[in-house]
């Protein structure tokens, strides 16, 4: 062979080896391609979720896909084709809610089959179809329809749920190349509950002056919170049909009713608002759609007056509540608290009269005594007591939960061989439940100054006792203070006892 054969023989030598390294290099980046098929049958899920505009749901969208690979089409085609993917049945989807959401509702939506719900689990209605075919299924283009669940969940809560798909038994050529696709879980975060619509009760007790009737004053306060409301965010919007529920206790009659520029109309224990009956108020009123809105320095003011027995306790209650918002509104209109649609008053009617009265006599000693001669006459007659500085208080304190009028009075004690003292004028004082007063040294003087103009404590000593009387059982503690020369500051306390006078 010569040397020119002998080239031609290696060049074509390495001509063929070309080829065949760059068939096994084709081979293998044709394996390594993630745009090829995959190798045999894969079946995938995908799920995802979107939180409400109200923030109060999560809608999960959870969708079933795959392809055969380069496995055959069942029934169909001999030929791989990626663009479809056959199903062993049964079909379920198994979708199980975390302990933090609760579920709303379930649903298919367009396409190609659907769902039937039995707990978790979600059976594709696709395996009852025409194209079933001895327990196979083979989805042409048109995908399975996606399966939707609604769930809520609280604000500020986070959720993590899952969802799992599975099919038939898979074996052979059919058997799944993938599992790991067959599960897909979603983390979502619920934001923070914004100010809703929130609509709020007040109730205050008066007793009379005379003690007979309680006035109820029930005011309705509220906010649209972060709603814009009919008027604006800083008026309250209120649905109909609006009421408020006021049952008098057994121990309360009825007496009369009234309320703010007449909005609110009386049935029995409940007052709604005229605005619902199409009683136009003006401006405040929306007629056709049934809503009133309220300025916030011109809240609903709903004032009750009932009558009570003496002595008697009685617990009222008052409630509103309002209707839904009409169908053209958009937003979350729900109440954001009810805790404060209710508020209740108790109140004790002052006692009447028992035909016993309280009569506490306390010893007061007020005024100076010299300390030259404490033998010198006051102007009231001789002290005999040591020099100092006399002074007394006198604390009268209610500790019942009624209202109670009392009587009080002053009287000068003189030796006994002198003319008696003067009596002041009788002084009548009123005490709320859990009240307290104080006569002291210059109120005695003030009882005093109309009956004995002598009586002057920069100048003189004087001594007696103020009296108090009263319908029922009372606290009064008598304090003495002294500041002695010789002996300093004392201070003594006394509990003064009752007197029962009948009537």
């Amino acid at each position: 062979m010569n040397r020119e054969a002998m080239m031609q023989g290696i060049r074509r030598n390495r001509m063929a080896l070309a080829v065949c390294f760059g068939a096994v290099l084709l081979a293998l980046t044709a394996a390594c391609d993630p745009d090829s098929p995959p190798a045999g049958r894969d079946i995938a899920i995908e799920k995802l979720a979107v939180v409400s505009a109200d923030g109060q749901t999560i809608t999960y969208t959870i969708t079933v896909i795959g392809s055969n690979g380069n496995s055959p089409e069942f029934g169909y085609s001999s030929t791989p084709d990626p663009s479809i993917f056959t199903i062993q049945c049964p079909l379920t989807v198994t979708d199980t809610l975390p302990p933090n959401a609760t579920f709303v509702s379930s649903s298919s939506g367009s396409g190609w089959g659907g769902w039937t719900r039995t707990g978790s689990s979600y059976a594709s209605a696709a395996c009852g179809g025409s194209l079933f075919y001895d327990g196979v299924i083979s989805v042409p283009s048109t995908p399975l329809v996606p399966l939707i669940i609604v769930a809520s969940v609280p604000p500020g809560e986070t959720v993590t749920n899952c969802a799992s798909v599975s099919n038939g038994d898979n074996t052979g050529i059919w058997a799944e190349s993938n599992m790991a696709n067959n599960t897909s879980c979603v983390t979502t975060t619920m934001p923070l509950a914004t100010a809703g619509r929130d609509i709020a009760i007040e109730k205050l007790a008066v007793v009379s002056a005379d003690g007979q009737t309680i006035t109820y004053t029930i005011n309705v306060t509220g906010s649209n919170g972060d709603l814009p409301g009919a008027m604006g965010s800083m008026y309250l919007t209120l649905f109909c049909p609006f009421t408020i529920t006021d049952v008098l206790p057994p121990g309360a009659t009825f007496i009369s009713s009234s309320s703010t520029n007449g909005l609110l109309i009386r049935t029995g224990s409940n007052y709604t608002g005229t605005w619902c009956s199409g009683l136009s108020q003006g401006w405040e009123v929306f007629d056709i759609i049934g809503v009133q809105s309220v300025q916030p320095d011109l809240p609903i003011s709903l004032t009750i007056v009932a009558s009570v027995p003496p002595g008697e306790t009685v617990t009222n209650c008052a409630s509103v509540s309002d209707g839904n918002k009409p169908g053209s509104w958009t937003g979350n209109w729900a109440e954001s608290n009810l805790a404060n649609n209710t508020s209740c008053v108790t109140t004790t009617m002052p006692a009447g009269d028992t035909g016993v009265t309280y009569v506490y006599s306390a010893k007061y000693v007020c005024g100076i005594v010299r300390p030259l001669d404490p033998k010198v006459p006051s102007v009231l007659g001789p002290a005999p007591v040591v020099p100092g500085v006399y002074r007394t208080a006198v604390n009268v304190h209610n500790f019942t939960e009624g209202t109670v009028t009392i009587i009080k009075k002053a009287v000068i004690a003189l030796p006994e061989d002198e003319p008696r003292g003067a009596i002041s004028k009788r002084v009548e004082d009123r005490l709320r439940d859990d009240e307290a007063l104080e006569v002291d040294c210059q109120d005695v003087v003030k009882l005093l100054a109309n009956v004995d103009a002598r009586v002057d404590l920069q100048t003189g000593f004087v001594t007696g006792f103020v009296e108090i009387q009263s319908p029922i059982e009372l606290q009064i503690t008598t304090i003495y203070t002294l500041v002695g020369l010789e002996q300093g500051v004392s201070i003594d306390v006394e509990s003064v006892q009752p007197h029962l006078i009948k009537k």
